[in-house]
């Protein structure tokens, strides 16, 4: 889905207007329908409370720094930048709960992990973009924006009971949202063919460094196949969809290229892992 959806924005230059509106609607309607089928009934909350301690310093400290500092390379072209810092600012991508059980994953531990993760959000991502991009951001559109893309799905989340599969409505929704930010960025990926490069070479590195970085750490302390994988996807998975929606919202759409450029490369994180090539 997503690379048809790369080729039609390409071809066809995405929505001819209203096309962050629309990427908005659909990104609240999969992030809705995804979190309500996260539940906490049969979950020992003490026992996984060092769990999430852990995701939490490896996604918002690790993964998110780590962004930050491949992203500080790209400094001198500002949107890039900007659109590096609320990648960093994200929470987790909600398609880890599903990856993990592909994977043959502790499920139970991402379930848990994500939703708080999610609620730590709603400090965390307007904290990192307004301490990063201050100069440049109105405080007031920050934090309506964060809790319009963060609270609102999360809050109605927990009042929608799911009785059937959501994976091809969200699938849907996500193309959407792609759709929408890669027509509105071609004219990019036509032109700065250099910074494009340099780009793919920095987002690889985000994504399959920092997640055998966590792999190879997991086999060294003899972890258990199961908690290592849902450890290497926080290691390796940010919310891109949010990360770009929020950026074209707060800066350009050009700020959001960054973020969509990165599925790309966590897609193919993906494929290795499910290989075990990595």
């Amino acid at each position: 889905m997503v690379i048809l959806a790369i080729i039609l924005g390409v071809t066809t230059g995405g929505f001819p207007a209203y096309e962050n509106e629309i990427a908005t609607g659909a990104l609240l309607i999969a992030m809705t329908l995804s979190l309500a089928t996260i539940s906490l009934k049969n979950v020992k909350v003490k026992k996984e409370m060092m769990q999430f301690f852990y995701a939490f310093l490896i996604n918002f400290g690790f993964l998110s720094f780590l962004t930050l500092f491949i992203g500080f390379f790209f400094f001198n072209q500002k949107e890039l930048w900007e659109g590096f810092v609320v990648m960093a600012a994200v929470p987790p991508a909600i398609a880890i709960v599903p990856l993990t059980k592909i994977l043959h994953g502790d499920t139970t531990f991402s379930l848990f992990s994500l939703l708080f993760l999610y609620i730590s959000s709603l400090f965390l991502t307007p904290l990192f973009i307004f301490l990063f991009l201050s100069e440049e951001i109105d405080v007031i559109a920050l934090l309506q924006t964060t809790f319009l893309l963060i609270l609102f799905p999360l809050f109605l989340s927990r009042f929608i009971k799911i009785k059937f599969d959501v994976s091809m409505v969200s699938n849907f929704c996500f193309f959407i949202v792609v759709f929408a930010m890669i027509g509105s960025n071609r004219e990019f990926l036509f032109k700065d063919w250099e910074v494009l490069l340099f780009l793919s070479a920095a987002l690889f590195i985000r994504t399959f460094g920092s997640g055998s970085i966590v792999r190879l750490i997991g086999k060294k302390l003899k972890l258990k196949e199961n908690k290592i994988i849902p450890y290497s996807l926080f290691a390796s998975f940010k919310n891109d969809g949010l990360a770009m929606i929020l950026a074209s919202s707060l800066f350009s759409s050009r700020a959001a290229f960054p973020a969509l450029l990165a599925i790309v490369f966590e897609m193919l994180w993906m494929c290795c892992l499910e290989a075990r090539i990595v």
